[in-house]
């Protein structure tokens, strides 16, 4: 298992994520390729990822310790990981909504999962979308609105015409880690 966005926030852990999940495809399909070339069984690698809040945390006793999360949220990626083929990459409705436009998908709909009382919506990653900025990506998905900011704005709005006019102009945003991004 592995965990992006903790213990350190980034607003693209769902894309880390599936882009890890690719790079792994990939650093295994040689080794997949030479044992089949000398007869052995392949690889049967399958992942299941799946984005939610979850606790983490250090979970064990004195002689072991895991840094690992526990909840739902974990048992929707085993599940998702057990439903799909070997070589393929399947991720939740929630995961798709974080990674639209990045990468290429295929809807597999709703998805009867173990031990989960409500159906599991299900997308299986195709390959990476060609690259594409994300200011494209995000003014197609349409930006989350500014609420409450009107005073940021007006300064923005300032700024931007001194600069039309000649007067350089600097301006500093900042922001924590996943501030601006949507919710699930």
């Amino acid at each position: 298992m592995a965990l992006f966005g903790a213990p350190i926030a980034h607003e693209d852990h769902a894309r880390r994520a599936v882009q890890a999940a690719i790079a792994i495809q990939r650093a295994l399909h040689p080794l997949d390729e030479e044992l089949r070339s000398k007869g052995r069984s392949g690889l049967q690698v399958r992942q299941g990822l799946n984005t939610a809040l979850v606790v983490v945390g250090t979970i064990g006793t004195d002689l072991r310790m895991d840094y690992t999360a526990v909840g739902d949220i974990t048992n929707v990626a085993a599940r998702l990981q057990h439903a799909t083929k070997p070589g393929s990459i399947l991720i939740s409705g929630r995961t798709r909504r974080l990674i639209e436009g990045y990468f290429q998908l295929r809807s597999l709909g709703a998805l009867d999962l173990k031990g989960k009382a409500e159906k599991v919506v299900a997308f299986e990653v195709l390959s990476a979308q060609s690259t594409r900025a994300r200011i494209d990506i995000e003014a197609d998905r349409g930006f989350t609105p500014l609420v409450g900011r009107d005073k940021e704005i007006q300064t923005l709005v300032e700024a931007f015409e001194k600069g039309k006019s000649g007067d350089r102009q600097v301006v500093l945003l900042v922001g924590d880690a996943g501030s601006a991004s949507r919710a699930c």
